[in-house]
Parts: structure tokens; sequence; C-alpha cells
């Protein structure tokens, strides 16, 4: 991502919460949702932003989501625990850092 990255461009990253892995495994196993694949280093909000900083990439904004736009997102986003947030997905954005 850094060195691909123009000067004035913009990474955005969204993943799944790895808190859910094992309830989609479980919905899955139902037939109830789609297979699941098993991940090998699922990345929470806290290491994604660990991430964006050693690769000296500014974090402009880091929070959970859901797929609808509903006011109780903008509640949970803000609660964590060991950097787990209780929202489905979550999204990163950040911004190459342009060394003068």
């Amino acid at each position: 991502m850094k060195y691909i990255a123009s000067k004035k461009s913009q990474i955005l990253i969204t993943t799944p919460n790895p808190i859910y892995f094992p309830l989609f495994r479980l919905l899955s196993k139902l037939r109830l949702k789609y297979e699941e694949k098993k991940y090998n280093n699922p990345q929470n909000l806290t290491k994604l932003k660990k991430l964006f900083e050693k690769l000296n990439l500014k974090v402009l904004h880091l929070s959970g989501f859901l797929l609808f736009p509903f006011s109780i997102d903008k509640i949970l986003s803000k609660i964590s625990i060991k950097g787990y947030h209780f929202l489905i997905n979550q999204i990163i954005i950040g911004e190459k850092v342009v060394d003068s």
C-alpha cells in the first residue's frame, strides 16, 4: 500500500469484524449463510491502525459500521473491548504521508 500509493492517495479497507467469525461459521454450517473460509490472521481496528502507522499512513477515519445507516451505528462504533467493537463490519481510511 505504501509503495503503490501516489502522494495524495487515500486507502480504504473494510473487513468483517473478527468477533463474529464463529457465528458466521455456524450460520454457514446451517446453510443460512454462504460458506465461511478460515481466516489466518483476522484484523481488529487496533491492529489495522497499528499497520497504517507502521506504513506511515495517516489514519483519517476508523470505525465499525452496519450495512444500513442506523443512528445506533454512531453509538456502538465508539464502544469497544480490547480493540473489538460490536458492529459487524469495520472500516479504516488513511492517506499517504508525504515527507517534505
